[in-house]
């Protein structure tokens, strides 16, 4: 419950973020079903961030296994993908629940899943607890999710029409000032 709320305990260290999903792409790649291909676009040069390697972890995986199963159990495939950029106000106004985050420098995370999509109805709801639109779901992991980039100092945007897959980016603010050492080409690679 304290992960809903943003209030969890953290053991915050230094975090480089496409390390840290490296080191877990096969567990990940184990969570979703064996007809969606896993593709990885990490950065290979990300500022590091102040967080908690469970806690943002477990972020990672809610965010994976909610694509997988908006993907079913048809083919389909899913991006994970880390990134750094600037936000300006009307980027920052897109993320959920307007958390108080100002114009800058963030890192990011993106899961796109090319699974059904979902109406504005739907989007409105996904982030409450115990909401669901799968039979067996329970409706905790995007509430979870929510409420470890909130606690990390981050937010979450949404993008998803019926149709055209969701996409999740995760907005977390560097650690230290950040440095512009311009954009870098990032690396891919898919899970077999």
């Amino acid at each position: 419950m304290l992960a809903f709320s943003g209030r969890g305990r953290f053991v915050k260290e230094d975090i480089e973020l496409s390390s840290l999903i490296a080191g877990f792409a096969e567990l990940l790649h184990g969570a979703v079903s064996d007809s969606v291909s896993v593709r990885l676009a990490l950065h290979p040069d990300l500022p590091e961030i102040q967080g908690d390697h469970g806690q943002l972890r477990q972020l990672i995986m809610n965010l994976v296994v909610n694509g997988s199963e908006a993907i079913g159990d048809g083919p389909g495939e899913l991006t994970l993908a880390t990134g750094v950029d600037d936000f300006g106000p009307d980027d920052l106004a897109q993320l959920i629940q307007r958390p108080e985050l100002g114009p800058g420098r963030y890192v990011w995370i993106e899961v796109h899943d090319t699974g059904s999509g979902m109406d504005q109805a739907t989007r409105e709801r996904i982030f409450e607890p115990f909401f669901s639109t799968k039979l067996a779901g329970r409706g905790l992991g995007l509430a979870a999710a929510l409420g470890i980039a909130r606690g990390h100092g981050g937010g979450i945007m949404v993008g998803s029409s019926p149709g055209a897959g969701a996409r999740f980016k995760v907005l977390l603010p560097p650690a230290r000032s950040p440095v512009d050492r311009g954009r870098s080409e990032s690396w891919s690679r898919t899970l077999l």
